[in-house]
């Protein structure tokens, strides 16, 4: 699936993240600052919680 076939193509990064861990998608990006994001988010438990939240 594409951010254009999700109707995400407009999405800030920190949603987008959001919506990829919701769908349980991989996301491929060259925007590295989307990397870092999501390092930063992976380190500070963040992306583990929305995939807890997610399961609800």
């Amino acid at each position: 699936m594409t951010a254009f076939e999700d109707g995400t193509t407009e999405l800030p990064d920190d949603r987008l993240l959001v919506r990829v861990t919701e769908l349980k998608r991989v996301l491929f990006t060259q925007d590295i600052r989307f990397r870092v994001l999501a390092e930063t988010w992976q380190i500070e438990g963040k992306l583990r919680r929305l995939a807890q939240f997610s399961k609800e």
